[in-house]
């Protein structure tokens, strides 16, 4: 067992934006935008209940009853924080002393038609504060449950904290939704919705990485992706560095996996079809520990130049030509994200780095990388961010947040977010930045200015329901102790093509799944039938991007029927095999499902005996 690791990088720089003397950028050229100037949405910016929100990133979707994206987000004095569209708080809930890093789920985990609020507390910041685990909350603010029996990895005498955000998903599709999530005390859990841990798999280092849920081998049912931490020991078969994890619900790996580098995998993954052959991909990226950190290396043991890449693996856990993607000089904390960048159909990878640097009394630089699936980098990329530093510099600051990717401007190309200092930078598609480099700004510059450092990830959505996009972030105040939300206007239409990775996890759900949208079913179907008699079996059918797809379908044999005949999914349909007529024997037929999207078939084969015997095994119960 190893001692947790504390955070590697410069947590937290608090400086004053005006007086960064002396770390002076040559002034990138930028890009003035042609698109009507973002302006600050009415009723913000906005002072929270509590402290600064540090590491927290904000999180969009529909907390209370109107339909309209709500602002969720949680601060480094533990309390979670909801507002709505136009500024008005709707609840705080202070969860403990434990600071949140991660950013909250929002969905409807008990079927009641309200979404719920899940959010993690843990931090290094706070590793001896009370308060680490999960929290459902209510819509109202008001506490469904809470998960707060996590192990002491470190020995300090408290619970760690759970610095991974949740994912919400229906593992083991019984209608009820599961929440995933890693803590530092080396355990990936499963959860109900009434906080009762359904499994749990110690995998003996700190865990940093948020999970993804995808389905990654095609058997309809979901993977958990993760990454963890991982040190040297012989008898079980770990190295230095980090492991990828693809679990099945029971929290075993499917076939490929496990992945082991040698390096942490701080990063959370992302899934998406970075290559064009219409299967999920994996893309994560590393951290920095082993990297000349004995501090944080488990017993001080460092290897020059580990984790400078960014990793892709397919869905068998083979790595993707062109991958792993190096980066020398530089790693990424940061998770990445998966977006159209061109005109093909497979998505680019989005994501920041920081140079490896040691020594410095302000975070080492930045860059902002694009990738093609083939790992070779877009034309016009990578660029460092450049924010107005004094009258006449620039810096380039990294950052430990995430960055997503909206067509704000509805000109049909992403624009790319990172925050940087106290700015929300942004970039166009090509490379070119789009916000201030001076104070004032240039002309044609955006203006995506907050009052104190950003280091959580943005968020992009509809949050006044006009239709239009909005940039929501969150920081601090002046004061540089209170909280506070900010929030632009853009004229880019609220539709989901605009939104390819809107959030850090990119959905409210938190999966990071980004497919095309396609009908997909969980199976062939054969049927065994007495002579004379009928059987019915049940078919899964949903959208394997998560979303609704309006199908019919047809079947090709008389003696073949489904019901119903059309639906949208998520959903099931009915497969029923009438034997009436046929003598002994094996039969094939097809169901076919078709879409706007796709078409699906169902091979069908009935097979018709004399006598058909079902057994069933008994049930011991032990006393």
């Amino acid at each position: 067992m190893t001692n947790l690791r504390p955070r590697s990088l410069v947590p937290m720089f608090i400086l004053t934006l005006f007086v960064a003397a002396g770390v002076f950028s040559p002034l990138s050229s930028a890009a003035p935008s042609t698109a009507a100037l973002p302006t600050i949405h009415a009723g913000f910016p906005v002072s929270l209940n509590g402290a600064v929100v540090r590491f927290g990133s904000v999180a969009l979707g529909k907390v209370n009853s109107d339909n309209i994206d709500d602002i969720a987000v949680g601060a480094s004095d533990g309390k979670v924080h909801a507002y709505t569209g136009n500024g008005s708080k709707l609840w705080d809930y202070d969860t403990g002393n434990m600071a949140i890093e991660s950013k909250p789920a929002i969905a409807d985990i008990d079927g009641d038609g309200k979404n719920e609020v899940i959010v993690s507390a843990g931090s290094t910041f706070t590793a001896a504060n009370s308060g680490a685990g999960v929290y459902i909350l209510r819509n109202n603010g008001t506490l469904r449950c809470a998960f707060t029996d996590t192990g002491d990895f470190d020995s300090n005498g408290v619970h760690d904290g759970v610095y991974s955000s949740p994912a919400v998903a229906d593992l083991d599709d019984d209608g009820q939704s599961e929440i995933v999530f890693g803590g530092f005390d080396a355990q990936v859990r499963i959860m109900d919705n009434n906080c009762n841990i359904l499994a749990g798999r110690f995998v003996r280092d700190t865990i940093w990485s948020s999970p993804a849920i995808a389905d990654m081998n095609g058997d309809g049912k979901p993977e958990i992706i993760i990454g963890v931490d991982s040190h040297l020991e012989p008898g079980f078969g770990t190295l230095d560095g980090g492991i990828l994890h693809v679990y099945d619900s029971t929290l075993h790996d499917i076939a490929g996996f496990p992945k082991q580098i040698n390096e942490v995998i701080y990063s959370s993954p992302a899934i998406g079809d970075i290559n064009g052959d219409g299967s999920p991909d994996i893309v994560v990226g590393t951290g920095r520990c082993f990297n000349n950190l004995p501090n944080c290396a488990s017993g001080g043991r460092v290897y020059p130049n580990v984790g400078e890449y960014i990793n892709a693996w397919d869905a068998q856990g083979n790595a993707l030509p062109g991958w792993p993607r190096a980066i020398p000089g530089q790693f990424a904390f940061s998770s990445p994200a998966l977006a159209n960048m061109d005109t093909d159909a497979a998505l680019e990878v989005v994501i920041n780095t920081a140079e490896v640097k040691d020594g410095l009394n302000t975070p080492p630089d930045g860059w902002m990388h694009v990738f093609n699936g083939n790992g070779s980098e877009v034309s016009g990329w990578p660029k460092k961010p450049f924010i107005p530093a004094g009258a006449t510099g620039t810096v380039s600051w990294s950052t430990n947040a995430s960055p997503i990717v909206a067509d704000v401007t509805g000109d049909g190309s992403p624009e790319v977010f990172l925050p940087c200092n106290f700015d929300i930078v942004a970039w166009n598609k090509n490379g070119g930045q789009l916000t201030r480099t001076t104070i004032p700004p240039q002309a044609g510059q955006w203006a995506l200015n907050t009052d104190f450092s950003v280091n959580g990830s943005p968020a992009v959505g509809d949050i006044d329901g006009d239709g239009k996009l909005e940039l929501v972030a969150a920081g601090g105040r002046g004061n540089q102790t209170t909280g506070g939300l900010f929030a632009w206007d853009f004229d880019g239409a609220a539709t989901s093509k605009a939104l390819p990775w809107p959030s850090f996890r990119r959905s409210p759900d938190n999966n990071a799944l980004l497919l095309s949208p396609g009908l997909q079913t969980s199976s062939d179907v054969t049927l065994i039938v007495k002579a004379g008699d009928s059987r019915t079996t049940t078919v899964a059918v949903k959208d394997i991007a998560n979303g609704a797809i309006a199908w019919t379908a047809s079947d090709d044999q008389s003696w073949l029927s489904v019901n119903p005949t059309n639906d949208t999914t998520p959903g099931t349909i009915s497969i029923t095999a009438d034997s009436s007529g046929k003598s002994n024997g094996s039969y094939s037929g097809t169901v076919t499902l078709n879409s706007s999207v796709n078409t699906v078939t169902i091979n069908v084969t009935l097979v018709v005996a004399d006598n058909v015997y079902d057994v069933f095994n008994p049930v011991a119960r032990r006393g």
